[in-house]
């Protein structure tokens, strides 16, 4: 869930006979993160509602079905901000047993993604590091969009969801178009947090 916003980054993606980094513009790269920065809001708050829904809870935009300790789980999405979820994401977890507990790890993937122009697939595990805390490991997958593909080659993130928007930490590493960024997902020093961005030629930090 927390990738798909990077596939609004892809639309930066240039051809390559238009020049910049291996046909990305570090530029609009930035500029259009920044102009985009509460597609993370969006997809934090979608990652938090799982969760409570899977803890029992009746939450709008969330479907979930229990198989002993398998769970098909689905959730709506608003990135463009206008009242109507325009994506859905798919994801199936494979927990430890049927409690459905996270105090062990537990496989998560995103089987696919349901929107006009975006599809991909991703997985990581899951565990409970606390209370109303999850960290998210071993990531992987790859997003297409229209102008791009998005890869996820590493990550660990943490998730605390006990309010809302949720606060995140850790990093992930990705490719848009080949071409390689670190995000590293940090305080903002006044009770929220932000995500620096850094590669080749690209060093900017989305409020």
């Amino acid at each position: 869930i927390l990738a798909v916003p990077l596939l609004s980054a892809s639309e930066c993606v240039e051809d390559e006979a238009t020049g910049g980094l291996n046909g990305i513009d570090p530029e609009q790269i930035e500029n259009f993160m920044v102009d985009n920065s509460g597609s993370a809001d969006v997809a934090t708050d979608a990652v938090a509602r799982v969760i409570q829904a899977l803890s029992g809870g009746n939450v709008e935009g969330v479907t979930v079905s229990v198989n002993v300790n398998v769970v098909n789980a689905s959730v709506d999405m608003d990135f463009d901000d206008d009242g109507t979820s325009e994506t859905t994401v798919n994801l199936v977890g494979t927990f430890a047993d049927a409690t459905l507990s996270l105090d062990d790890p537990a496989l998560v993937e995103v089987t696919d993604v349901e929107h006009e122009s975006v599809s991909g697939s991703a997985q990581s595990t899951a565990q409970s590091i606390g209370t109303n805390a999850v960290l998210f490991s071993e990531m992987s997958g790859s997003f297409s969009g229209s102008l791009a593909t998005v890869d996820i080659t590493d990550g660990a993130v943490t998730v605390e969801y006990s309010f809302l928007p949720a606060f995140v930490s850790g990093f992930m590493d990705i490719e848009i178009g080949g071409f390689p960024l670190e995000l590293t997902f940090e305080s903002d020093g006044v009770g929220g947090w932000q995500t620096h961005v850094q590669g080749e030629g690209v060093d900017f930090i989305v409020p």
